[in-house]
């Protein structure tokens, strides 16, 4: 979500949408229409200390793929540069969630 807006505000204008579809897989959806990302980062983005953004640490993709990772998630990021992009993380049923804490 931080970095949907943050593209945004580089960008000067634009939306973000957040959306849940819960099917097969939960799906959660943040697109935004900022500065967008080049397909060929997008692996090196979800490295640790790698980061496309001024003053960015490199650090919230990251753990954020580790996270989705340790629920048997997946996670994918889409864009094109100048007109946005989107982080797609999939999640399975909460009833086959590992490592919840109720």
């Amino acid at each position: 979500m931080r970095n949907a807006v943050e593209s945004v505000e580089e960008k000067g204008s634009g939306n973000v949408r957040v959306s849940v579809r819960n099917g097969r897989a939960v799906e959660i959806r943040v697109e935004d229409s900022g500065a967008g990302i080049d397909d060929a980062d997008v692996p090196r983005l979800f490295l640790p200390f790698q980061s496309n953004k001024r003053g960015g640490y490199g650090i919230g993709l990251a753990l954020v793929k580790k996270i989705v990772l340790l629920h048997d998630g997946s996670i994918r990021l889409t864009g094109k540069p100048g007109e946005g992009a989107a982080a797609i993380v999939e999640l399975p049923p909460s009833g086959n969630l590992t490592g919840r804490c109720d």
